[in-house]
């Protein structure tokens, strides 16, 4: 209110409401998964979608607005995917195993750092009692014969037996 009347001073920098943009913003556009997809010269199909969503870290792809905005964003910005678990890159049989580089051992599946409870260096045996897996993505854990876990990676650990 300046003099006792009322003025609207917003300003519509992107030019959504009087078709004129401020040099410094560019005009908001509309973005469609899809379409990004398509002229990417990808799949678009709802399984290649939900599985690139899988891959990105969205859990449970239903294909909602909000999903393929993060999903589309990610994509644009450059965003790796992440590593998807495979299942021949892990030991689950193995009874003795002899490490192959430094290790942690853990006090349950989950080897998140507050689960951590001791490091061992390269060559260090372990004898297994037990397979495992992790709570989230059901990757293979050992359990060795003091109680703690140990990774069933192929690069961190060797079958000796």
């Amino acid at each position: 209110m300046i003099n006792g009347q009322l003025f609207d001073v917003s300003q519509d920098f992107a030019g959504k409401y009087t078709k004129s943009v401020s040099s410094s913003v560019g005009k908001i556009k509309s973005i469609s998964l899809v379409d990004y997809l398509k002229a990417k010269k990808l799949s678009s199909s709802y399984s290649a979608r939900k599985r690139m969503a899988a891959n990105y870290g969205i859990s449970n792809y239903t294909g909602t607005t909000a999903q393929n905005l993060a999903l589309v964003a990610k994509l644009k910005a450059g965003v790796k995917p992440a590593k998807l678990y495979n299942p021949a890159d892990y030991l689950s049989t193995a009874k003795k195993v002899k490490t192959a580089r430094m290790v942690y051992l853990y006090r349950s599946t989950d080897f998140s750092s507050k689960y951590r409870a001791a490091k061992f260096k390269k060559g260090t045996l372990f004898t297994i009692v037990k397979a495992g897996q992790s709570p989230v993505k059901k990757v293979p854990r050992l359990k060795t014969k003091s109680g703690y876990w140990i990774t069933a990676n192929k690069k961190y650990v060797k079958k000796v037996n």
